[in-house]
Protein backbone atom coordinates (compact mmCIF):
# COMPACT_ATOMS: atom_id res chain seq x y z
CA UNK A 1 0.00 0.00 0.00
CA UNK A 2 1.74 3.26 -1.07
CA UNK A 3 2.02 6.20 1.44
CA UNK A 4 -0.52 8.92 1.87
CA UNK A 5 0.52 12.70 1.50
CA UNK A 6 -1.34 14.51 3.56
CA UNK A 7 -4.00 16.89 2.93
CA UNK A 8 -6.37 18.76 1.14
CA UNK A 9 -7.79 17.80 5.02
CA UNK A 10 -9.48 19.48 7.99
CA UNK A 11 -8.50 20.48 11.15
CA UNK A 12 -10.95 22.63 13.45
CA UNK A 13 -10.89 23.66 17.13
CA UNK A 14 -13.97 24.57 19.01
CA UNK A 15 -17.55 23.90 20.21
CA UNK A 16 -19.54 22.11 17.23
CA UNK A 17 -21.29 25.40 15.76
CA UNK A 18 -18.41 28.07 16.72
CA UNK A 19 -16.14 25.70 15.44
CA UNK A 20 -12.44 28.02 14.14
CA UNK A 21 -11.19 26.43 11.16
CA UNK A 22 -7.14 26.01 10.91
CA UNK A 23 -6.82 24.11 7.32
CA UNK A 24 -6.30 27.49 5.23
CA UNK A 25 -3.45 28.39 7.39
CA UNK A 26 -1.96 24.94 8.19
CA UNK A 27 1.44 23.99 6.30
CA UNK A 28 1.78 20.79 9.13
CA UNK A 29 -0.46 18.95 10.99
CA UNK A 30 0.42 15.84 13.37
CA UNK A 31 -0.52 14.25 16.38
CA UNK A 32 2.57 12.76 18.27
CA UNK A 33 2.61 10.55 20.89
CA UNK A 34 4.93 11.10 23.65
CA UNK A 35 5.68 7.61 25.67
CA UNK A 36 7.56 7.55 28.80
CA UNK A 37 8.69 3.88 30.47
CA UNK A 38 9.16 3.97 33.91
CA UNK A 39 12.22 2.39 35.71
CA UNK A 40 11.67 -1.16 36.82
CA UNK A 41 12.21 -1.26 40.75
CA UNK A 42 14.26 -3.94 41.91
CA UNK A 43 13.85 -5.71 45.20
CA UNK A 44 16.27 -7.51 47.35
CA UNK A 45 14.96 -10.65 47.35
CA UNK A 46 14.84 -10.89 43.81
CA UNK A 47 11.54 -9.37 42.64
CA UNK A 48 10.81 -6.60 40.38
CA UNK A 49 7.84 -4.45 39.86
CA UNK A 50 7.31 -3.75 36.30
CA UNK A 51 7.79 -0.26 35.01
CA UNK A 52 4.64 2.22 34.53
CA UNK A 53 3.98 2.86 30.97
CA UNK A 54 2.20 6.35 30.50
CA UNK A 55 1.72 8.04 27.24
CA UNK A 56 0.63 11.36 26.52
CA UNK A 57 -0.66 13.14 23.15
CA UNK A 58 -0.06 16.45 21.42
CA UNK A 59 -1.44 18.01 18.73
CA UNK A 60 1.55 19.70 16.68
CA UNK A 61 0.80 22.18 13.98
CA UNK A 62 2.70 24.95 12.00
CA UNK A 63 0.61 27.82 11.29
CA UNK A 64 1.25 30.70 8.42
CA UNK A 65 0.99 33.80 10.32
CA UNK A 66 -1.14 36.52 9.26
CA UNK A 67 -2.43 39.67 11.13
CA UNK A 68 -6.12 39.82 10.46
CA UNK A 69 -8.18 41.11 12.87
CA UNK A 70 -9.68 37.40 12.75
CA UNK A 71 -6.11 35.74 12.65
CA UNK A 72 -5.53 32.77 14.27
CA UNK A 73 -2.68 34.08 15.93
CA UNK A 74 -5.07 36.10 17.99
CA UNK A 75 -8.05 33.72 18.51
CA UNK A 76 -5.19 31.12 19.78
CA UNK A 77 -4.26 34.17 21.94
CA UNK A 78 -7.64 34.89 23.31
CA UNK A 79 -8.73 31.24 24.34
CA UNK A 80 -5.30 30.35 25.64
CA UNK A 81 -5.72 27.70 28.44
CA UNK A 82 -9.45 26.94 27.34
CA UNK A 83 -10.07 23.09 26.52
CA UNK A 84 -11.58 22.29 23.58
CA UNK A 85 -12.75 19.77 21.36
CA UNK A 86 -11.05 19.17 18.14
CA UNK A 87 -11.67 17.15 14.90
CA UNK A 88 -8.56 16.20 12.29
CA UNK A 89 -9.01 15.01 9.22
CA UNK A 90 -5.44 14.58 7.14
CA UNK A 91 -7.44 14.11 3.62
CA UNK A 92 -10.46 14.91 2.75
CA UNK A 93 -10.57 11.09 0.85
CA UNK A 94 -9.40 9.08 3.74
CA UNK A 95 -11.61 7.03 5.81
CA UNK A 96 -10.26 8.22 9.07
CA UNK A 97 -10.88 11.04 11.20
CA UNK A 98 -9.47 11.80 14.69
CA UNK A 99 -11.01 13.65 17.42
CA UNK A 100 -10.42 14.67 21.28
CA UNK A 101 -10.15 17.66 23.28
CA UNK A 102 -7.14 19.30 23.60
CA UNK A 103 -6.14 22.78 25.43
CA UNK A 104 -5.48 26.00 23.42
CA UNK A 105 -2.41 27.80 23.18
CA UNK A 106 -0.82 30.55 22.33
CA UNK A 107 1.90 30.66 19.38
CA UNK A 108 4.78 32.90 18.52
CA UNK A 109 3.72 36.26 16.74
CA UNK A 110 6.19 37.91 14.46
CA UNK A 111 9.47 36.85 13.69
CA UNK A 112 11.88 37.78 10.82
CA UNK A 113 11.26 41.45 8.61
CA UNK A 114 10.18 40.62 5.31
CA UNK A 115 9.52 36.89 5.62
CA UNK A 116 6.53 34.92 5.88
CA UNK A 117 6.76 33.57 9.02
CA UNK A 118 5.52 30.48 10.60
CA UNK A 119 4.38 29.27 13.78
CA UNK A 120 5.31 26.31 15.39
CA UNK A 121 2.27 25.32 18.50
CA UNK A 122 1.73 22.27 20.23
CA UNK A 123 -1.88 21.34 21.77
CA UNK A 124 -2.08 19.22 24.43
CA UNK A 125 -4.78 16.53 24.17
CA UNK A 126 -6.69 15.40 27.21
CA UNK A 127 -5.76 11.68 26.55
CA UNK A 128 -5.46 9.96 23.56
CA UNK A 129 -7.45 10.90 20.19
CA UNK A 130 -10.12 8.75 19.01
CA UNK A 131 -10.53 7.69 15.40
CA UNK A 132 -13.85 7.14 13.87
CA UNK A 133 -15.03 6.33 10.25
CA UNK A 134 -15.54 9.55 7.76
CA UNK A 135 -18.78 10.01 7.02
CA UNK A 136 -19.22 8.71 3.74
CA UNK A 137 -16.82 5.65 4.51
CA UNK A 138 -17.02 2.11 5.88
CA UNK A 139 -13.42 2.60 7.24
Amino acid sequence: MPAHALGPGTLEIGQSGSTKSFAAQTTKAALVPKTDTGDTIYFLDGSADAPEITEEWTLDVTLAQTFDKDSLLDWLLTNSGTTMPFTFRPRSDAESVYSGDLTVVSAQIGGDVKKKNTSDVSFPLAGAPTRKAAPGTRG
